[in-house]
């Protein structure tokens, strides 16, 4: 989906599984990283009450917050253009912001609870699922792709049988 339809791609297994790149697994990668913060945060703040956005403070936020601002014209144009794969170069774009915030962003362990209970929100309307609003999520279901909650890797116990 990826790829616009009109064009001949080559199906490459070892590329549409991997974690890196423009990727289902990536996309599904990050979206089980941020439910795990969203998770944690839930778990261990008593005011679990979506805080204000406040103004951005860093590039990674303003990125983020750019990415979030452009999801209602990137739908309008891949309805207008019958263009499915515009959207999920949309939510490759937001997954690399929601790493790049992630990675730069120390969520959790933010002393000022103002800017972090901004910056759940920030990533609350991200993920919410069943919500128009919510690229993440919404979008996929959009490409017919499911996110399981909460989407867990697990070890098989055993080798399986060939």
């Amino acid at each position: 989906l990826s790829n616009q339809a009109t064009k001949d791609y080559v199906f490459d297994i070892d590329r549409f599984t991997s974690f890196e790149g423009n990727t289902g697994p990536y996309v599904l990668y990050t979206i089980a990283r941020i439910n795990s913060i969203l998770k944690k945060y839930s778990d261990t703040c008593e005011n679990t009450e979506s805080g204000e956005i406040l103004p951005s403070s860093a590039e990674p936020e303003k990125t983020l917050m750019l990415a979030l601002s452009r999801y209602s014209d990137v739908m309008l144009t891949c309805f207008e253009e019958l263009a499915p794969h515009k959207i999920c170069a949309y939510i490759y774009e937001l997954s690399n912001a929601l790493n790049h915030f992630y990675h730069e962003t120390k969520i959790l362990s933010e002393e000022n609870e103002e800017q972090k209970a901004s910056w759940i929100a920030l990533l609350r309307l991200a993920m919410t699922r069943n919500s128009p609003k919510s690229p993440c999520p919404t979008g996929l279901i959009y490409v017919n792709i499911s996110v399981m909650e909460p989407w867990r890797l697990l070890k098989p116990t055993k080798k399986p049988r060939l």
